[in-house]
């Protein structure tokens, strides 16, 4: 499956949607999105498509974009109720992906971006890098996190 956004500005894969989503669900964990979070997110994303691990073509307006675009959608996978399925189904997505300490990397800048480590946005890198064997990875960027 290939998701396109709005006026064919850029077609991604699964893989990117779950990148995406990921980083995007990392912004408003904590249940309010800062301007130094979006600008960290369009950050992110330029980032990765730079170095190939999402779809090359990102600029800052096509990240806002795809936010502004899913991020109703993806405050559904906040809901309790919706929470372990919704998180699960993305890392399963990215259980092949290569560069998932990338990811984390990125994950993290956005959480810190407001100089406000919430216990929400950190869970959110635990849980991903448990799945993906990355413990040990995720203590070293996160003070005083016993992943």
């Amino acid at each position: 499956m290939v998701y396109t956004l709005p006026m064919n500005t850029i077609s991604h894969t699964p893989q990117d949607h779950a990148i995406l989503s990921l980083l995007a669900l990392t912004m408003f964990a904590d249940k309010q999105v800062l301007a130094t979070e979006i600008k960290a997110f369009s950050e992110a994303v330029i980032r990765m498509s730079e170095t190939d691990i999402l779809h090359p073509g990102y600029t800052e307006t096509r990240a806002i974009l795809w936010y502004e675009n899913n991020k109703d959608d993806l405050k559904d996978h906040l809901d309790p109720q919706n929470f372990e399925d919704c998180i699960g189904e993305l890392l399963t997505t990215l259980d092949g992906m290569q560069n998932k300490s990338e990811l984390l990397k990125e994950m993290v800048a956005i959480a810190n971006s407001d100089h406000d480590e919430h216990v929400s946005e950190r869970a959110l890198a635990v849980i991903a890098a448990r799945r993906w064997g990355l413990e040990h990875w995720i203590r070293s960027e996160f003070k005083g996190c016993a992943a």
